[in-house]
């Protein structure tokens, strides 16, 4: 039989390195049967998670590498686990990075859009407007109002 612990922090574990735990990844749906396997799951797709947030240039393929997987059970396991596809998540964090980008800096909205992994100001634009129903160049007029609105 499994030694299972509960997961609660005590004053003495605060020195210990943080690892999900293996519960509450059963709670969110990260698909294994045995624990160690399931806290293992997140941890490699918690790594690709964190690549295609933070790199908007960064492919599925570089993802699934940086996780250890292939493509196909990256895809498989991360749509599972986070509830969207790679590509979707990458989206979404790439908008919200625009919107962010547009609202504290002033750079040209082109520029905005290459930062954040679009090849040209129109297929940024239209992306951005698809997504929050505003321009870059009417969100910069009304940055209070794209601050509080919702993804």
């Amino acid at each position: 039989m499994q030694n299972r612990t509960k997961c609660l922090a005590v004053p003495g574990d605060l020195l210990r390195p943080r690892v999900p735990c293996p519960i509450a990844l059963g709670a969110i749906g990260v698909p294994a049967k045995r624990w160690v396997t399931r806290t293992d799951l997140f941890v490699q797709l918690e790594s690709g998670r964190q690549l295609l947030a933070n790199d908007p240039l960064a492919t599925i393929e570089v993802a699934a590498k940086a996780s250890m997987m292939s493509r196909e059970h990256f895809l498989r396991m991360f749509q599972e686990a986070f509830g969207q596809l790679p590509g979707a998540y990458q989206a979404t964090h790439r908008m919200l990075r625009a919107r962010q980008l547009l609202v504290e800096s002033t750079d040209p909205i082109w520029k905005v859009g290459m930062q954040c992994g679009y090849s040209d100001a129109s297929a940024f634009s239209r992306a951005f407007r698809r997504e929050f129903g505003l321009t870059p160049k009417q969100s910069r007029k009304t940055k209070s109002q794209l601050l509080h609105s919702k993804v």
